[in-house]
């Protein structure tokens, strides 16, 4: 028998720790051995949804969101596990949003809402309702539910956790919105720095180690954020004559560091291949802006191979149509460019990060 009862909310509430995420899994793992899910009871099986939410087994989530959604209906209005209803209509938005199913995601999300779920889940809704956004570059909105979830969280000490990554999202959406619409993006960089901060502040309150703070989702995001928004921005510039080269080597050589570090600390969080893909696309982007052609052809390669897993070989998902058109606009060979590149860096390769390529059951999805 178990020691003790799962408890998946408190991944979220300490940074997504990939060590806790594993201990939940353990015993995720063994209340589905001792009995079936439809031995369960409601709130239980509640909870080892959301488990297998945090390891990405989408079928298992598909189906026992199901089971407990028929349940619940088959009883009277007054005596359903609101809870527990709103969790599963939770979990399969992700699931959707995972997928891409962004109008089904929305349609869950506002299912859940409708129910007054609890405020550790009022919280987690704020955010993944704003990944959907961020998903479909709906920046302004975006930052709109991010903002809305950090004011709504700050009110629950209890969940004081999660406010770094409602403040990082907020900063990224900020940030994407201003460079979408060609407009200064210091508001989102000032959220950002502030983020820095707060993750910092938490972590010694918490007193997670340098160690344990390596295994954390949701800091490993922060980085990646930091990195792509810094590529992001110097993009624009490399068309601006009036900024100087030795400026845009320097953030792109800055954010290929932050992108680095990110990649391979989610390759020992077992992060799933969406999220690997993703950092390799904007490691392309950065080698593409250094005229470190072969690098970016590596990266976006890998990318592709990571999305063609994850999404079960169609490659008709916006992620790989991105890379297909980023590597059809590569040039085979350097000639000349607008960008004169120091020497140390015109011929210089990488070695690309050793990355297993599979995407097994037990890879962590929900943070981007």
């Amino acid at each position: 028998m178990n020691t003790r009862q799962l408890d998946p909310r408190r991944i979220p509430n300490r940074f997504r720790l990939q060590t806790l995420i594993e201990e939940e899994i353990i015993l995720a793992d063994a209340s589905l051995k001792e009995k079936p899910a439809e031995q369960h009871r409601t709130a239980d099986l509640a909870n080892i949804i959301l488990t297998l939410l945090e390891v990405g087994r989408w079928e298992k989530v598909l189906e026992y969101a199901s089971l407990l959604l028929t349940r619940e209906h088959s009883k009277t209005v007054d005596q359903q596990d609101n809870e527990a209803m709103a969790t599963a209509y939770y979990a399969l938005a992700t699931r959707e949003r995972e997928l891409n199913q962004v109008e089904a995601a929305y349609k869950n999300y506002a299912e859940a809402r409708k129910l007054n779920p609890s405020p550790w889940l009022s919280s987690n809704l704020f955010r993944n309702v704003g990944l959907v956004y961020l998903k479909e570059k709906k920046f302004a909105e975006a930052a709109k539910e991010f903002h809305q979830g950090v004011a709504f969280t700050e009110q629950h000490p209890e969940l004081r956790g999660a406010l770094p990554a409602l403040y990082n999202y907020w900063g990224l959406a900020l940030t994407r919105a201003a460079l979408q619409a060609k407009q200064d993006p210091s508001e989102g960089l000032k959220i950002f720095e502030q983020t820095t901060q707060l993750y910092r502040t938490i972590f010694t309150e918490m007193q997670v180690s340098e160690t344990e703070q390596a295994r954390s989702h949701d800091w490993q995001s922060h980085q990646f954020h930091r990195g792509m928004v810094l590529c992001e921005i110097t993009e624009q510039m490399i068309n601006d004559k009036s900024v100087e080269t030795q400026v845009i080597e320097k953030n792109l050589r800055s954010a290929e560091k932050l992108l680095l570090g990110s990649l391979e600390g989610r390759i020992v969080n077992k992060a799933d291949g969406q999220r690997l893909g993703d950092v390799c696309v904007w490691l392309g982007r950065v080698y593409t802006g250094l005229h470190l052609f072969d690098n970016a052809r590596t990266y976006l390669l890998r990318a592709r191979g990571y999305f063609h897993t994850f999404f079960k070989e169609d490659d008709t998902v916006s992620q790989t149509k991105d890379v297909d058109a980023r590597l059809a606009a590569l040039p085979i060979a350097i000639n000349s460019s607008p960008l004169q590149l120091h020497s140390a860096f015109a011929t210089e390769k990488v070695n690309p990060i050793t990355m297993d390529m599979s995407v097994t059951s037990n890879k962590t999805s929900p943070a981007p």
